[in-house]
C-alpha cells in the first residue's frame, strides 16, 4: 500500500499463513529505527493489545474499547503519577491533555490510581481516548507490522487478528513486551527532562500494577454458600484474599 499508515482508514485482514520468521520480521520492523515515532502511542497501543490478548471473541476480534481501557489506564500513571511527556516536539500529546483535564476536574492527587476514579469519569476518559487517540495509531501500527498481524473496521470498533499472527502473539507476548519496553524507555528518555527521566523503567513497571480487588470481597462473600472457599472448603472471614481464576502474573488482566 502507498498510503501512510496513520492515514489508513480501514484494513481487512485475511487468514493467510505467516511463518514465525515472517512475523518476527514484522515485529522487528517496529523497533528497527526505520519507523518514526513522534509520540509514545504505538508503544502503549502494542502493550495494551498484549495485555488484552485473551479478550478476543471466537472471530479473533478484540474490541477497541478493551484496548483503550488499558491504554488509558497505563497513561494515567505515566502522566498523573510520573509527569512524563509523551510527544517529541515539546507539545502535550492529546492523551496528556485529556488526563490532565480529568485530574484537575476531580482534584486528583498524583497517587490516585485510575480505578479510584468514579465509573462515570473512567468511562468518559476511555471514550475520549478511544475516539481521538485511535484516529491515527491503529492504522500506523497496522502498517508498521506490515499488514499481516491485524486489520480493523472503518469505525474502528475492533481489531481482528490473522489466526497465525494471533497464535504468534500468544506464544511470544512476553518477549515482544520486553522489546517494546526497551524501545519505549529510550523514547521517553529522549523527550523528557532528566529530572523526570531518571527511572523510566520503574515508571513503566508501575503502569502495569494490578488493580485493587478488595471491592469484590464483599460480593464474593455474599455469593458463597456458608462463606466457605470453593477451593479448599475452609471457612472465610472478612480478611480473606481475592484471587484470579487465571493468575494475574500470566495475563495481567483483572477480568480473569
Amino acid at each position: 500500500m502507498d498510503i501512510p499508515g496513520w492515514l489508513l482508514k480501514e484494513y481487512s485482514i485475511n487468514n493467510d499463513f505467516h511463518s514465525d520468521d515472517e512475523l518476527w520480521s514484522a515485529v522487528n520492523n517496529i523497533f528497527s529505527g526505520r519507523v518514526r515515532f513522534t509520540t509514545s502511542y504505538k508503544f502503549c497501543f502494542l502493550k495494551a493489545i498484549l495485555d488484552s490478548i485473551y479478550n478476543v471473541n471466537q472471530n479473533l476480534e478484540l474490541p477497541m474499547a478493551d484496548i483503550f481501557a488499558r491504554f488509558t489506564e497505563i497513561y494515567w500513571n505515566l502522566v498523573v503519577k510520573h509527569n512524563l511527556r509523551q510527544i517529541r516536539d515539546g507539545r502535550k500529546s492529546y492523551i496528556n491533555i485529556l488526563i490532565e483535564e480529568t485530574k484537575n476536574r476531580n482534584m486528583a492527587c498524583p497517587e490516585l490510581p485510575f480505578e479510584r476514579l468514579t465509573q462515570i469519569e473512567r468511562d468518559r476518559l476511555i471514550a475520549l481516548a478511544t475516539k481521538d487517540c485511535s484516529r491515527y495509531v491503529v492504522g500506523a501500527l497496522c502498517t508498521d507490522l506490515r499488514y499481516i498481524v491485524y486489520g480493523f473496521d472503518k469505525q474502528k470498533t475492533h481489531i481482528k487478528f490473522n489466526y497465525f499472527a494471533y497464535m504468534f502473539l500468544l506464544k511470544y507476548a512476553y518477549i515482544i513486551g520486553k522489546l517494546n519496553y526497551f524501545e519505549w524507555i529510550k523514547f521517553l528518555e529522549s523527550v523528557n527532562d532528566k529530572e523526570y527521566a531518571h527511572d523510566i523503567a520503574g515508571c513503566l513497571d508501575d503502569s502495569s500494577q494490578r488493580a485493587d480487588l478488595s471491592r469484590y470481597r464483599k460480593l464474593l462473600l455474599e455469593d458463597l454458600h456458608n462463606h466457605r472457599c470453593f477451593y479448599c472448603g475452609c471457612e472465610l472471614n472478612g480478611t480473606c484474599e481475592v484471587d484470579h481464576f487465571i493468575p494475574w502474573s500470566f495475563v495481567k488482566d483483572d477480568k480473569a
